[in-house]
């Protein structure tokens, strides 16, 4: 028969509960994602396929094996999940999924196809400033959708689009995107 020796929820760690492993130590609880792993796996798989190496003295040795990883999707959910605030997401120019949208407001549609046009082309050649001929690569988006302006700026916060250009006012007055 077992003997009772301490009754307690252990379910949930919370904030505040003893360390389990000091007399002094209070526990806080902190949030994480997991975005890579390692996994020693030993001569499990090895042993049962007979995958076995030589050494120099001719002793055979059962691999000893392990395996590592980088969660492409949850490291993506990591970023999400730190850089988001309350209007959407903030992706980093490197991994989103356009570095540019252009907006253009009502009035400026047909300009904007010429503006995405020119801008697709001035970034996505040869940079003349580098003498390795370094490309300079931005996606751009058009946003071309028959919706009013604050909703389509609304959308670009809520994608987290790196660079936001609105052919509104100034274009029409003065040939110049915000």
């Amino acid at each position: 028969m077992l003997e009772e020796t301490a009754v307690g929820d252990v379910t949930r760690i919370q904030n505040g509960d003893l360390c389990p492993r000091c007399d002094t130590g209070i526990l806080e609880v902190q949030k994480a994602v997991e975005v890579g792993h390692t996994f020693h796996l030993g001569t499990r798989y090895s042993k049962p396929l007979n995958a076995v190496v030589t050494d120099e003295g001719s002793q055979q040795t059962e691999l000893v094996m392990g395996c590592h990883g980088i969660g492409i999707s949850r490291l993506i959910g990591a970023v999400a999940s730190v850089l988001s605030d309350g209007k959407g997401l903030n992706w980093p120019a490197a991994i989103a999924p356009f570095q540019v949208v252009i907006i253009p407001a009502k009035g400026n549609e047909g300009d904007a196809v010429t503006v995405f046009d020119e801008f697709k082309e001035s970034v996505q050649r040869p940079d003349s400033t580098h003498s390795e001929g370094l490309m300079i690569s931005l996606d751009p988006v058009l946003d071309d959708r028959r919706k009013e302006l604050g909703w389509k700026l609304g959308d670009a916060d809520l994608v987290g689009y790196p660079v936001i250009v609105v052919l509104g006012r100034t274009w029409k007055k003065e040939r110049k995107a915000e």
